[in-house]
C-alpha cells in the first residue's frame, strides 16, 4: 500500500531514500559546479590583473628605453662641449702666452725708446753746447 507524503505523492520508504540522495548528490553538484564557476570567474580575472601588469610593464620598460637613448644623447653632446671646451682652454692659453711675448716686447722696445731719447738729450745738448761755440766763433770772426 502507498504511503501519502504530501506534495510529493505517495510512494514508499526505499524509493523516497534513494531520490533524497539522488536529489542531495544533485545539489552537491550544483554547488560544486556554482564553485567551479566562481573559481573560473576568480582565474579570468586573475588573468586580466596579470595582462594588466604585463601591459604596465611593457610601458615601463618602453619609457626606460626613451630614457636610457636621452641620457646616452645627453652624454654625447656633454662628451663633445667638453672637448670643445678643451680645445678653447688650449687656444686661450696659447693667446696669453702670445700676449706674454707681445708684452715682453713692448717693455723691450720702450727700453730702447727711453734709451734713445736720453740719446736724443745728449745729443741736443751737444748742439746747443756746439751752436754756443759757434755764435762765439762767429762773434770772433
Amino acid at each position: 500500500m502507498a504511503i501519502s507524503r504530501g506534495t510529493g505523492g505517495s510512494g514508499d520508504s526505499t524509493q523516497d531514500s534513494t531520490l533524497n540522495e539522488i536529489t542531495q548528490q544533485a545539489i552537491n553538484a550544483t554547488n560544486s559546479a556554482t564553485a567551479a564557476a566562481d573559481s573560473a570567474t576568480t582565474a579570468a580575472n586573475s588573468e586580466s590583473a596579470v595582462a594588466a601588469s604585463a601591459t604596465n610593464a611593457s610601458n615601463a620598460a618602453t619609457q626606460a628605453a626613451i630614457s636610457a637613448t636621452g641620457a646616452a644623447t645627453s652624454k654625447d653632446t656633454s662628451v663633445a662641449q667638453a672637448s670643445i671646451s678643451t680645445t678653447k682652454a688650449s687656444e686661450a692659453a696659447s693667446s696669453a702666452t702670445a700676449s706674454a711675448s707681445s708684452a715682453s716686447t713692448a717693455s723691450t722696445k720702450a727700453s730702447e725708446a727711453s734709451t734713445s731719447a736720453s740719446t736724443a738729450t745728449t745729443q741736443a745738448t751737444t748742439a746747443t753746447t756746439q751752436a754756443g761755440i759757434a755764435t762765439t766763433q762767429a762773434s770772433l770772426a
